[in-house]
């Protein structure tokens, strides 16, 4: 600016007092390269993702089989304790009251259906929807149980954990059975109870199915 207008008779002084302290002009000023720096260090993050979950795998002889099996205890007894809550907790909460409709009552416009204290509301306004949470549910309890059964194979106490187990595990139905609602408690039943009993053989033959497509 100051070579383009120089209005003034000591601007060459001026230049040449900063061009001495230093000074650049506006075309020999490098940009920095920020935006290149900014993709490759995205670039170098993406490429490290891979590596830290190949780090963090269990690898035999490097890990500890006790740790390993500490942390999946953990996790079993984790997903049994929230399926387990869902029993005496339904979603969507349980009736309070007894309830049969009937013409001459002037709630029967809003309650079709009738209930009993304990029912599941959620398995009384959509008896799909309760079903299928509760088959899911129940295999994630009984998936659980069984982790933990495998993992604490001859501990000491195993029989005592195992009756304690069992006792859950029944527990868990009989409550699922009183909370259902009496069109889908022969849904419950059979997820529940059927189901969930032969769950150690369905994961086997599941993990042979994946075997043999892969």
């Amino acid at each position: 600016m100051l070579l383009l207008f120089p209005s003034e008779a000591g601007d060459r002084e001026i230049m040449d007092i900063l061009s001495g302290a230093g000074a650049l002009r506006a075309r020999d000023v490098n940009l920095s390269p920020m935006a290149s720096l900014d993709s490759r260090t995205l670039s170098e993050t993406n490429h490290l993702q891979p590596k830290e979950l190949e780090y963090f795998k269990f690898k035999k002889g490097r890990d500890s089989p006790s740790e390993a099996r500490g942390t999946l205890l953990i996790i079993a007894a984790l997903v049994a304790s929230a399926t387990f809550q869902v029993a005496f907790n339904p979603p969507g909460g349980a009736w309070q009251d007894n309830y049969f409709p009937n013409q001459n009552d002037s709630h029967s416009a809003t309650i079709s259906k009738k209930h009993l204290a304990g029912w599941s509301i959620l398995g009384t306004s959509s008896g799909v929807s309760f079903s299928l949470f509760a088959v899911v549910n129940s295999i994630g309890l009984s998936v659980s149980l069984y982790m933990i059964k495998v993992l604490t194979s001859k501990f000491p106490l195993e029989f005592e954990l195992g009756l304690c187990m069992l006792a859950m595990f029944f527990s868990y139905n009989t409550a699922m059975i009183i909370t259902s609602p009496e069109d889908v408690r022969v849904v419950v039943i059979i997820s529940t109870v059927i189901l969930t009993s032969i769950t150690p053989l369905l994961s086997k033959w599941t993990q042979r199915l994946i075997g043999w497509i892969i």
